[in-house]
């Protein structure tokens, strides 16, 4: 079927509705809107006659208190991830106008599956309410909804209210996916759904549209990002998920057509939290596990927007936001900020700026937060809770790299903690810059996120390559502390080395300072030596003429370098670059190694 694109104002002109003013797409008023995303965690189970559905009493109470939440904070937006909704909460809501969304809000409510007689008989029922209005939907002749119907349906749910004649309603509009999964692994989709052909489109042609795409409705060849395009002058793509593998090039293919030709986009993910499990009904089903969230918000504005002035400009907005587990990051060929979670379970309240609106994409907390909420679920139900006020790096390493934690356990407990930096910081942001510049990178790399969306950070790793990657770089760290202990140093740097020194992150220059330590304080000698630990020896070659460039920009001639890296004929000898002469206090060194056999410089 081919696929068609309904805009919800003409919807609601035929039936003599007034059209909301919807904060979300709106160029006037507001300067941002205000986002709740509920990535939930559960237990689903699934079936080729009903598709993917929860139905656990403490689910359904999670749905109805975060509803009431997005109500008292009055939410422009809320989303949830695919299959979430119960039919059961959108009942409530018809039946209680205290549930309603306020005038101009939008709630996006993809519901669980159901069977195509079942979702028939809901639509019905919603619709013989009284304020109920159930559009976009034929319910007398289902045949003439261009549904290609075989077992189940799965559909977002629309809800927001507006008047018809002075009456005020709630408005109920249905969107089918249109487009099955192809894992092979959840076949019921592929087997039982019914697929729908309609996008409904809210906004005007002259400002911002925004649209739903369910899951793998964003594989669905027939959207074409042209189409979206030509449909307003930005536009806003909701993309909730059950999706066991979210950074699949199949998933993301579209996203990066749309930020490749520079359309000014927001675009919304919501998958479902780890350890989701969703389960076959059928003995021979296989169970599928949410292991990566990846619930993501893609903001792209400037198309000329350069990653280290993002980073630069942005510092302390992601400092202050990233304490409440939302994430930053950076696509640097799209030139796209992307704001993501971690695996487990929150919900958010965040206020993101309009595209048309000059400003950063997610407004500061301010005061107590007001600007960035996040809940998670307790015992006693939804709860608001503080921020991350500190970061215990080495209960990190214990969960997710324990190989590493008796190592650097002991280096956090050395007497002066030369090397324990790391170790006792409480925020991720200087640890991240840390490790980065020990591992060669010195322009905010840690928050490069590549085209295939993959993240390296220190602090945090989401998936089992990228705890892979990132041991790469603590394995590196402790072969240079092992090196600076044993002094295996160019005599000029030896002698520097023989007093008490710190190995850290410094904030002024971004490099690492030496110290010297007397009477239990630390005294400044105001020297400095960049030290840093690369794979090879043409990584420490590049990285040396980056650092020669770079400290001439930044006025540090008298900067000292100490590359280590292992040699290109024997991995087992260390190699240090650059070999220094006596002209290094002017900022002049030779591109020779020096190489190191048991701590002898071989001249």
């Amino acid at each position: 079927m081919s696929l068609k694109y309904k805009r919800v104002d003409e919807l609601l002109n035929s039936i003599g509705a007034d059209v909301p003013e919807f904060t979300v797409c709106s160029e006037s008023g507001a300067e941002s809107f205000k986002l709740m995303r509920a990535q939930l965690a559960g237990e689903l189970f699934y079936s080729s006659a009903r598709g993917a559905y929860a139905e656990e009493p403490l689910h359904l109470d999670k749905c109805i208190q975060i509803i009431k939440e997005a109500q008292r904070e009055f939410v422009d937006l809320l989303l949830f991830p695919e299959y979430a909704v119960p039919y059961e909460v959108i009942s409530r809501i018809c039946k209680n106008s205290k549930l309603w969304p306020a005038k101009n809000k939008l709630w996006v409510l993809p519901c669980c599956g159901a069977n195509k007689d079942v979702f028939l008989k809901k639509l019905k029922q919603f619709a013989k309410m009284d304020h109920i209005n159930v559009i976009g939907y034929n319910l007398e002749n289902p045949i003439y909804n261009d549904v290609d119907y075989k077992h189940f349906v799965n559909a977002i749910m629309y809800v927001f209210i507006a008047d018809v004649d002075s009456d005020r309603q709630l408005f109920i509009l249905p969107q089918l996916k249109t487009y099955s999964m192809r894992d092979v692994d959840f076949a019921c989709e592929e087997i039982g759904l019914s697929l729908g052909n309609t996008i409904f489109v809210f906004g005007k042609n002259n400002g911002t549209i925004l649209l739903s795409l369910i899951c793998a409705d964003v594989m669905n060849d027939t959207i074409d990002w042209r189409r979206i395009q030509n449909m307003g002058t930005n536009c806003i793509i909701l993309n909730p998920q059950l999706n066991s593998n979210p950074r699949n090039p199949s998933f993301s293919r579209l996203r990066q057509t749309i930020f490749d030709r520079s359309i000014e986009t927001i675009i919304i993910t919501c998958n479902w939290a780890a350890p989701t499990r969703v389960r076959g009904v059928m003995e021979e089903d296989k169970d599928i596990y949410i292991e990566l969230s990846w619930s993501c918000i893609y903001y792209k504005k400037d198309r000329n927007l350069e990653s280290h002035k993002w980073a630069e400009d942005s510092r302390e907005r992601i400092w202050q936001i990233e304490r409440k587990n939302l994430y930053a990051g950076f696509m640097k060929n799209s030139r796209t900020e992307v704001w993501y979670t971690d695996n487990d379970e929150i919900i958010h309240i965040l206020n993101i700026t309009k595209i048309r609106t000059i400003g950063f994409s997610i407004r500061r907390p301010q005061g107590s937060g007001g600007n960035v909420l996040k809940y998670i679920f307790s015992d006693k139900g939804l709860q608001q809770i503080r921020d991350e006020r500190s970061f215990d790096f080495l209960e990190e390493i214990r969960v997710s790299a324990p190989v590493f934690f008796e190592a650097f356990h002991e280096l956090a407990n050395e007497q002066y903690g030369a090397y324990a930096f790391p170790f006792m910081e409480t925020e991720r942001e200087r640890i991240d810059r840390f490790f980065d510049l020990i591992g060669g990178k010195i322009d905010w790399e840690y928050l490069l996120i590549s085209d295939s969306e993959e993240v390296h950070r220190y602090t945090l790793a989401l998936t089992k390559e990228e705890r892979s990657v990132r041991e790469i770089a603590f394995s590196g760290y402790l072969y240079m502390v092992e090196a600076l202990k044993e002094k295996m140093l160019p005599e000029y740097l030896k002698r520097k080395f023989e007093s008490a020194h710190i190995l850290y992150w410094n904030e002024r220059n971004m490099y690492s300072d030496l110290y010297e330590r007397e009477e239990n304080h630390i005294k400044d000698r105001g020297e400095s030596i960049y030290t840093s630990y690369v794979d090879n020896e043409g990584e420490a070659q590049k990285l040396l003429s980056h650092i020669e460039h770079r400290k001439e920009k930044i006025h540090q001639e008298t900067l000292d370098i100490c590359i280590m890296t292992r040699s290109r004929i024997s991995r087992q000898e260390l190699v240090i670059y650059p070999k220094y002469n006596k002209d290094i206090t002017r900022g002049k060194s030779a591109f020779t190694s020096t190489d190191i056999a048991g701590g002898d410089i071989d001249e």
